[in-house]
């Protein structure tokens, strides 16, 4: 019974550890405050990256296969 109370506070605190050591890093993509001169666009792009919407990579219409004839 101690073998396993000791196993599981050393996986609490291992899982603490990481998650202090990579939550700085990983909300390091934006500042914290917006510029100066924020455009709609990084606006855009921090509130998709706060949701955690990614947008898919699209081909281009000359090499989009089903593309309607007239486009």
């Amino acid at each position: 019974m101690k073998h396993q109370r000791f196993y599981f506070i050393r996986e609490i605190t291992t899982i603490l550890v990481v998650f202090l050591f990579l939550n700085p890093l990983i909300q390091a993509q934006f500042p914290a405050f917006p510029p100066e001169d924020a455009t709609s666009v990084i606006d855009r792009d921090q509130m998709m990256w706060q949701l955690g919407i990614t947008f898919p990579d699209l081909p281009s219409k000359q090499a989009d296969n089903h593309r309607p004839v007239y486009a």
